[in-house]
């Protein structure tokens, strides 16, 4: 996980770094939003992953050898 979060980091200040190549700006504030949407989207799927193997262990389809 901390590999997502590293590379979403580089990318958004690699994305922020290269603005000004299309003529845009580069504003940190940008830049810490696509960390926060990252790191939204990390906790997402941690609680659905977490809810769905709840879920499948409650259904007794798993074994338990």
């Amino acid at each position: 996980m901390l590999t997502v979060i590293a590379v979403a980091i580089l990318y958004g200040a690699f994305d922020e770094i290269t603005q000004p190549l299309v003529n845009r700006h580069a504003a940190w504030r940008d830049w810490l939003a696509d960390v926060l949407g990252a790191l939204a989207a990390i906790v997402i799927f941690e609680a659905i992953s977490a809810l769905r193997k709840r879920a499948w262990f409650n259904s007794g389809r798993h074994s338990a050898r």
